[in-house]
């Protein structure tokens, strides 16, 4: 759900890359002739992806026809990318540093790379880097070999999909013993249904409520005695406007920060800024 740029490297170059050092013989004969196939699927990946019909790519038109070249490809991956010390590693390392977060939840640290389709499925795309994205262990789960079977339920991809300039995460306060914050897409009312679907989808797919709720009860346990002593000293017009500015401050560097839309519904609960915090343990 938060973009990255493209990779500066194309699918032909890491397939070249891969295959041109510390490889048999035999296995640089077998994939070279696949190069420009390997080429053409990631362009037209590309534009599936940029037009919206990515869920419509029939994996067996991502296949070599070869069994022996289609494991190959998915070996080069395996074996030639993701393995540290191989040629194709660098690569791997790069895009993986590209993102400071997982860009599926915006939350976890990126672990490793994720096919956006699946490997087994659609070969002629396994070094492909428009297919290769980074994510956390978490999200790479939870996706596994996934694939949408319509338009509402395409993932959104972060080289492709800019949702993070709009503000569309919403929170609201639990008013109950003890408070709890459960958050929720509220899209613009100026985006396109169906981007409106997709994000609702990709945020329960990858169970982004559950992580920030747990955030946001960390949160609520070590802001309790600030809570009060504001409460103490000014009552609830002080606890309002603190809540206000840390929402403000957090607003800063992206609208859709889990912690931002997390003190805006606090701010806004009269529970909870008359009182609530009181009985977080």
């Amino acid at each position: 759900m938060w973009p990255l740029e493209k990779p500066r490297v194309d699918a032909r170059f890491v397939l070249l890359t891969c295959i041109n050092e510390q490889i048999r013989s035999i296995t640089r004969e077998l994939l070279e002739p696949y190069m420009t196939r390997v080429a053409d699927a990631e362009k037209v990946f590309d534009l599936a992806v940029r037009t919206g019909v990515v869920h419509t790519l029939d994996s067996g038109s991502f296949g070599t026809g070869n069994s022996t070249v289609n494991k190959e490809l998915q070996k080069v991956y395996t074996g030639r990318i993701a393995k540290i010390g191989r040629p194709g590693r660098p690569i791997y390392d790069e895009l993986i540093l590209a993102a400071r977060h997982c860009p599926f939840c915006g939350h976890l640290p990126v672990h490793e790379l994720d096919h956006y389709l699946p490997k087994d499925r659609y070969q002629l795309l396994a070094v492909a880097p428009l297919n290769l994205m980074p994510a956390c262990k978490p999200c790479n789960s939870k996706k596994r070999n996934r694939n949408a079977q319509s338009s509402d339920q395409v993932l959104l991809h972060p080289y492709y999909d800019e949702v993070a300039g709009s503000q569309w995460l919403g929170a609201r306060v639990e008013e109950q013993m003890p408070a709890s914050v459960t958050f929720f897409v509220n899209a613009p009312d100026s985006w396109p249904a169906t981007l409106t679907s997709r994000v609702k989808y990709h945020f329960d797919f990858f169970e982004i409520n559950a992580l920030y709720s747990v955030q946001a009860a960390t949160e609520l346990s070590g802001i309790k005695l600030a809570m009060c002593e504001q409460f103490d000293a000014d009552g609830t017009a002080a606890v309002v406007e603190h809540l206000s500015m840390m929402a403000r401050s957090r607003r800063r560097p992206s609208p859709n920060r889990w912690d931002a839309a997390m003190y805006e519904a606090l701010a806004r609960s009269e529970w909870y800024c008359g009182g609530g915090f009181k009985y977080v343990p």
